[in-house]
């Protein structure tokens, strides 16, 4: 598996993720729909520090270049949950392990330092790498939605998956 690091998005980051999320090479996996301004690429990544809803981080190689970007959207502190998203912008990056070692960290970040007790995600249907991926990491499939999303001319199939964290590290 590739090492790689995460550290919070900072302002200077909002012009490549405007990139990466506008590539169609990242955004016919992703929910966005484009092209997004940087305007909006700055409302989606940056809320109000009180409001502690999301956090994102930076996927970093070894050699600190950034490749893209993992997420901990939605989180509530009460019932204990996190959504999380990732994607890889850097099309070279794909596929050498590097999403596999941003999910562990981020989920390392949300069970441990935020005390989250379960993480779900979306994921498209018919991303199969991904689905395969969260499943080797512990997540179960916990609904189908059918037909739920209509991007790029058809309508897609939606995954619900979902991971606690006594799942996460029996892993």
């Amino acid at each position: 598996m590739a090492e790689c690091s995460l550290r919070i998005v900072e302002e200077n980051d909002l012009k490549i993720i405007k990139n990466w999320v506008n590539n169609p090479n990242v955004n016919d996996y992703i929910r966005a729909r484009t092209p997004l301004t940087y305007e909006e690429i700055k409302k989606l990544y940056f809320s109000f520090p009180s409001e502690m809803k999301n956090i994102h981080f930076i996927i970093e190689t070894e050699d600190k270049i950034p490749i893209g970007v993992a997420s901990l959207k939605n989180l509530h502190f009460v019932n204990k949950r996190a959504e999380f998203s990732i994607f890889i912008g850097e099309d070279k990056y794909r596929g050498k392990g590097y999403g596999k070692c941003a999910t562990k960290k981020t989920l390392e970040f949300a069970f441990i330092k935020l005390n989250i007790y379960k993480v779900f995600l979306e994921v498209y249907e018919f991303n199969k790498n991904a689905v395969e991926l969260y499943k080797k990491l512990g997540f179960q499939i916990e609904g189908r939605l059918r037909s739920h999303s209509f991007k790029n001319g058809e309508y897609r199939n939606l995954l619900i998956m979902g991971i606690l964290r006594d799942e996460f590290f029996e892993k």
